[in-house]
């Protein structure tokens, strides 16, 4: 398991008008939550936050602050690495929550945000950009000045995703063009770097491509990075090839 996804930690919530248990995605632009179901199919989504940072408390006193819910929420803190499960655990639990073994753990993993409704030691600011790595941005074909000019620095800064921006993902001399969206993840050095959310639609990567057949790794590596990460061998053709896209 990835050290990185050990250290990171996703909020689930439940609202008392809504039986269902949801994993939240962020904030709307009326600084309500955005939320998502805690399924494999979403856990792109899920907001993530750095345990050993004080994002999650930043991002709960922000919360309360610009958004007075009309009912109580009930949040929970589970590691993203086992969301997925947690939520179905809890979810079940959520179903008889007197009973003892169920209160317990429930409880552990329960947060209280009024707890951060008061005033925040550090005001809420988002990620420093001082701390993203912007050069690997810049093996994309995308710049921080491009991304303030498009004005999605900030949707980044805000744990957001930005919208659809077309990207280059290198392979050996071949660039590779499609849109995508972009967000940030802390990495184990304090830093943030990009992750990338290609269109939801069947991926060319299961295709040949100039000879070279990528392999569960080399697929991770592009999606996640944007860059193969090594070099390989193409077999050149006659034919030009202009665009690269998953969809």
């Amino acid at each position: 398991m990835d050290e990185k996804i050990k250290d990171q930690e996703v909020l689930l919530v439940k609202d008392q008008k809504d039986e269902n248990l949801k994993a939240v995605a962020g904030t709307d632009e009326k600084g309500g939550l955005k939320t998502v179901p805690p399924t494999a199919e979403y856990e792109q989504s899920f907001l993530k936050f750095d345990k050993h940072g004080n994002a999650l408390e930043n991002f709960l006193s922000n919360f309360m602050r610009q958004f007075k819910h009309p009912t109580p929420l009930n949040f929970f803190k589970v590691p993203f690495e086992s969301a997925v499960a947690s939520a179905r655990v809890l979810s079940e639990m959520l179903k008889a929550p007197d009973v003892p073994s169920n209160k317990e753990m429930l409880d552990s993993a329960r947060i209280n945000p009024s707890d951060y409704a008061g005033e925040q030691k550090q005001p809420f600011q988002g990620i420093d950009p001082d701390k993203v790595k912007w050069e690997q941005f810049e093996q994309m074909g995308v710049s921080r000045e491009s991304l303030e000019k498009g004005k999605h620095l900030d949707d980044l800064l805000q744990y957001r995703k930005t919208p659809l921006i077309p990207i280059a993902i290198k392979i050996g001399e071949v660039s590779l063009y499609t849109d995508a969206r972009l967000s940030l993840k802390a990495s184990g050095d304090g830093t943030f770097i990009p992750v990338v959310h290609t269109i939801r639609k069947e991926s060319q990567l299961e295709r040949e491509f100039f000879g070279h057949t990528f392999t569960g790794e080399d697929k991770k590596a592009l999606r996640e990075t944007g860059n193969l990460g090594r070099t390989v061998e193409l077999v050149r053709c006659q034919t030009k090839v202009h665009n690269f896209t998953f969809n």
